[in-house]
């Protein structure tokens, strides 16, 4: 008989909004942000003369650059909010084979070999079923034992993910 260890764990708006922008940023989209920034350095610079005095369009660029990390942020930060369901009163059921999730609006089942990694960060274990999408389980609500039994299982399954 295969050994399960189920967990049940709610994530508050500020756990989860932090947990999305570490799964968001340790993908590949900040290769992406870091294109774009690096664009818009470069733009800024070229656009500044410093003969003439500085006008609200040389500055527009650059005050955009300040704002956007802010902004998006602050719409992950509502996006969640207005999920918050997803991040409630969930249920993982971990074994050898799969993991289960359930909530209140949907069940899925993942066999290891589906997912593609499994990481552990100071707060979180991220389990990745996409790029830029993973489950979160957090940390600190587990039992010393449930955390134990979760880092044995996945250095056991460890050559299943791809």
């Amino acid at each position: 008989m295969e050994k399960e260890i189920i967990i049940r764990q709610s994530l508050n708006a500020n756990d989860a909004t932090k947990a999305t922008l570490q799964i968001l940023f340790s993908s590949k989209l900040k290769f992406f942000a870091a294109i774009i920034v690096a664009a818009m350095i470069i733009n800024i610079c070229s656009k500044i003369n410093f003969d003439d005095p500085i006008s609200y369009t040389d500055l527009l660029p650059f005050l955009i650059f300040l704002a956007a990390p802010f902004l998006f942020i602050l719409g992950i930060r509502k996006a969640v909010k207005n999920k918050i369901e997803n991040f409630n009163n969930i249920t993982y059921t971990i074994n050898e084979s799969s993991i289960k999730t359930e909530g209140g609006n949907f069940f899925r089942i993942y066999n290891w070999e589906k997912l593609i990694k499994i990481r552990k960060i100071k707060k979180w274990y991220l389990i990745y079923v996409g790029n830029a999408e993973a489950m979160v389980i957090d940390r600190s609500q587990l039992d010393p034992w449930q955390e134990d039994g979760i880092n044995d299982l996945f250095a056991s399954i460890k050559n299943k993910i791809k």
